[in-house]
């Protein structure tokens, strides 16, 4: 793939991908919808249901902006990110260039070296597994899921039940996993495998978004 920088309509950047026609993040905003979907109805909801250090899995770490956003809050993280076609370091440098907070040493680091863990802060703990979900197995048990790979009609193969599942059996008892996309073919194969769904509000230029959560009991 040959992904293309362009601009959103908040002015922050994403990628555009022209063998798919599909961009990395919503043209109607990167960085709002990554704040939105990821980090306050992911990452801050889970905090404040488990006041702990949290695991983070996400499914499509793409440009690194949901890391990114994740080691700003400062918390104590385990991060894995999953990714099996990591963006060059020059393209890298180029979308993090249109940002205000271009960090090289971050950039460097997202990448750099697979299956191994890395710490970017002395609370952030981030690991890189090079290749497809359906291959990714850890003994990490997950308090939150990105679900940020491209759209169904992209990546099929990434919101079928058997993926849902290997999710949910992923998460810890009240875990959750969130995702941009509201379809109700998405939302009724989660609820197949177990989990309870929310259709929550979406980012602008989205009526709704999806938060799953893995029961309790």
């Amino acid at each position: 793939m040959n992904p293309l920088l362009t601009v959103t309509q908040d002015g922050s950047p994403t990628l555009f991908v022209p063998e798919l026609n599909e961009h990395y993040h919503s043209r109607h905003g990167a960085l709002q919808e990554s704040k939105h979907v990821f980090i306050e109805a992911g990452l801050m909801h889970a905090y404040q249901q488990f006041n702990k250090p949290l695991n983070i899995i996400e499914i499509g770490m793409g440009t690194g902006l949901n890391v990114w956003l994740t080691l700003e809050t400062n918390l104590p993280i385990t991060y894995v990110g999953i990714e099996p076609f990591p963006l060059s370091k020059e393209l890298l440098g180029e979308f993090y260039k249109t940002l205000a907070w271009a960090n090289e040493d971050f950039q460097s680091q997202l990448y750099a070296k697979p299956f191994q863990t890395q710490s970017l802060s002395p609370q952030f703990h981030l690991l890189w597994f090079h290749g497809p979900f359906s291959a990714f197995s850890t003994d990490l048990s997950a308090h939150v899921i990105f679900m940020d790979a491209f759209a169904p009609e992209k990546q099929p193969e990434l919101w079928t039940k058997d993926s849902f599942a290997q999710m949910f059996g992923l998460l810890e008892n009240g875990g959750i996993m969130v995702t941009y996309c509201a379809k109700g073919q998405v939302r009724r194969d989660l609820e197949s495998v177990g989990f309870k769904v929310e259709r929550l509000p979406g980012p602008p230029g989205k009526r709704e978004m999806l938060r799953a959560v893995k029961p309790l009991t």
